[in-house]
């Protein structure tokens, strides 16, 4: 879709004058409300009465459109299309969502006549469509039929297959954040209605077999510790037993804390020590704390740097470079009140 779609109008000398070359303070302020409006858009269902007017514009001719319900469906429609022939990736883009795409298509569409294919995919444009928002807001002048046709591609053809003359569009998916990480404990962060999605763990992705071992928080820390993905295996062990994990890594504890919520419920704080040997390559440094969970406690760990006490080691996770909270500040914090 080689199509050019933004313009700034060449403004005239006179005007030149009065161009903006510095944002405010209170200008910049605004930046983030558009880029998440643009973000929250990227969730919402495509309108499928634009997708043939948009497609007409790029082409000036109609087109075969067929829309899937989800991404597994759209598969299963391109598969039912092609009638079992092989295709011919010809255009390659890279992310989760592009791998999935390729992977899916090219192992598992098959046979002897070759159709030429590619593919689209929009969301990680959306960020740009809230600084364009922005600027159109600020005064920024833009050839608005263009900036117009930008915006109705990003909201209504998110995912889109080329195969031959046939165009698939794919419907958008419901997802949730953590952090502005992708990420759901239960369900697929990136998830349609019809139940199919991609797994996300802290932006970590996940088949859907290893994702449902690694929440049920059953899995053993022998079988965690035997995930070959480094990242995988860094968000599994935050699902896996903690206290087994201790035991099995033969750590050593070096100090413990405790704090008390206002209504005295109790929360905890241990600094283990890891050995260096068939885990770490390098002796390790643990903090391990309560959190409140509806109904419960549970622990967490989290990574330090080597120190000898729990204020050493809190008081650093809570630093970073432009804010230093020193052990004994960490000490006078009250957990629900000024310590998450």
């Amino acid at each position: 879709m080689n199509v050019s779609l933004i313009g700034c109008k060449k403004l005239p000398a006179k005007l030149l004058t009065n161009m903006i070359t510095k944002l405010t303070r209170k200008q910049k302020a605004q930046i983030p409300t558009y880029i998440k409006k643009w973000v929250d858009l990227a969730a919402e269902p495509i309108d499928r009465t634009k997708i043939k007017s948009i497609f007409n514009k790029i082409y000036g001719k109609d087109k075969v459109i067929v829309i899937g319900e989800s991404f597994q469906n759209m598969l299963d429609l391109i598969r039912v299309a092609i009638e079992g022939k092989k295709i011919e990736l010809y255009n390659q883009l890279y992310n989760q969502l592009y791998n999935q795409l390729r992977n899916q298509l090219s192992n598992q569409l098959t046979d002897q006549q070759n159709l030429k294919w590619s593919y689209y995919v929009s969301y990680y444009l959306y960020d740009w469509a809230g600084y364009y928002d922005y600027a159109k807001n600020i005064g920024i002048k833009f050839d608005e039929a263009s900036l117009q046709q930008y915006f109705d591609i990003l909201l209504n053809i998110p995912i889109v297959v080329f195969i031959g003359d046939v165009i698939f569009v794919c419907e958008k998916p419901k997802i949730s954040w953590n952090n502005s990480l992708l990420h759901h404990d239960k369900l697929p962060a990136i998830r349609w209605a019809d139940g199919t999605g991609i797994y996300f763990l802290n932006s970590v992705r996940f088949e859907k077999e290893l994702f449902t071992k690694v929440v049920s928080g059953t899995m053993p820390f022998k079988d965690i510790l035997s995930i070959v993905d480094i990242d995988q295996r860094t968000q599994a062990m935050r699902y896996g037993d903690v206290w087994e994990f201790i035991k099995y890594a033969n750590a050593e504890k070096l100090d413990e804390y405790t704090k008390f919520r206002q209504d005295g419920t109790e929360l905890h704080y241990w600094l283990y020590k890891f050995p260096k040997g068939d885990i770490f390559t390098e002796d390790a440094y643990y903090c391990i704390y309560d959190d409140l969970v509806p109904e419960s406690i549970k622990q967490y760990m989290s990574g330090v740097v080597p120190c000898s006490t729990v204020a050493e080691a809190m008081s650093w996770k809570f630093s970073d470079d432009t804010f230093t909270l020193t052990p004994e500040d960490w000490k006078q914090l009250v957990p629900g009140v000024n310590q998450n």
